[in-house]
């Protein structure tokens, strides 16, 4: 793969995470429901395109749900714990949320049942058990080889089903069902080189047309949020995540256009994802608001103001991004320094 498309990538991450922070922000807000159409999707499309780069065909089990654990569950269960600790003990007072449960909340760190409920204290933590479910199921459909668009749609029908009539399973097994889809058509699109994007005037009449089907959505009313188990039927579905999907892959393509400075800047974002959606806090909505002497509700209903929220909480995330990189790596499922040279001598 050459080094622009790894660059674009980057990009889409970063605009990923932007839009599921702005997304959290903003609430009773026309932008803020258009983005809950696709901004899970296309996270988990983005994780098939990436895994094009590390998935090997003649990986055993052992070895794929090994590398799993430490580059998901590991993770999760840090970020999870760290951040558990930090609203149990500081957050859920300047919320209020003395009505929420401390102890179901820790419960569900282990059983990882998606709910808000659940995950108060952090409400993006269940993307991590949830990717981890829809990785292994991956590793499974893939071996099936000639059947895996048969098991794909079963899957995801199952999926639907099972959401549709509230019966939930650890790890959002449920939501992982629907959630492969995306990230194995993602795969297939990183691994056959499939640019939607070549023919310039293709691209902005599918993105036209993708801009009227965002907009159909709306008119239906069309409510998606995959943490609640919310769905439309699966027609506005699919019109809405196929239509957000292919927006913001449009838009993203453009990144050649802005100064080398701006694309390291994205990029370095884009490469911290999963730091930065960890470490994401809506505290910072709280205290803005009493710096600022502005209502909550003011700030979370003005796109002005939820932008600059957003640009805040990266900025924060910095700081915290640097730390982990260089001293705890391993957090994040990466090797240190010191144990990637001894790895190097060992191989020569």
């Amino acid at each position: 793969m050459d080094k622009k498309r790894d660059i674009y990538i980057d990009i889409l991450r970063c605009t990923g995470i932007i839009l599921v922070i702005l997304a959290h922000v903003l609430k009773n807000n026309i932008i803020g429901n258009i983005i809950y159409y696709f901004h899970m999707p296309f996270f988990f499309l983005l994780s098939g395109m990436s895994m094009c780069f590390s998935y090997k065909e003649e990986i055993t089990f052992k070895e794929y749900f090994t590398k799993k654990v430490k580059g998901i569950l590991i993770p999760y269960f840090i970020f999870a714990i760290v951040t558990f600790i930090y609203w149990a003990v500081f957050e859920k007072k300047i919320r209020n949320q003395s009505d929420i449960s401390t102890i179901s909340n820790f419960i569900n760190i282990f059983l990882g049942f998606t709910s808000t409920d659940g995950y108060a204290f952090n409400i993006v933590m269940w993307f991590l058990p949830c990717m981890f479910a829809t990785d292994i199921i991956f590793y499974f459909v893939k071996k099936s080889d000639k059947f895996s668009n048969i098991i794909l749609i079963i899957l995801f029908l199952i999926g639907y089903i099972l959401v549709q009539n509230k019966i939930f399973m650890p790890f959002g097994i449920e939501t992982a069902m629907i959630s492969i889809l995306f990230l194995y058509f993602g795969y297939v699109l990183k691994k056959k080189e499939i640019n939607v994007l070549d023919n310039r005037l293709v691209s902005i009449i599918i993105a036209l047309i993708s801009i009227l089907g965002i907009f159909i959505c709306y008119r239906f009313d069309c409510q998606l949020n995959m943490l609640n188990h919310i769905y439309p039927n699966i027609i506005l579905f699919f019109i809405g995540t196929l239509s957000g999907i292919y927006i913001t892959m449009f838009v993203c393509s453009f990144y050649k256009f802005i100064n080398k400075r701006m694309i390291d800047i994205l990029s370095f974002f884009g490469q911290n994802t999963l730091i930065i959606m960890c470490c994401q806090k809506r505290i910072v909505i709280k205290l803005f608001s009493i710096i600022s002497h502005i209502s909550e509700e003011m700030l979370r209903s003005n796109i002005i103001f939820a932008l600059l929220i957003t640009v805040i909480i990266l900025l924060v995330t910095v700081p915290i991004i640097y730390i982990i990189n260089k001293y705890f790596p391993f957090i994040i499922g990466k090797k240190c320094k010191v144990r990637l040279i001894k790895d190097e001598l060992k191989d020569s």
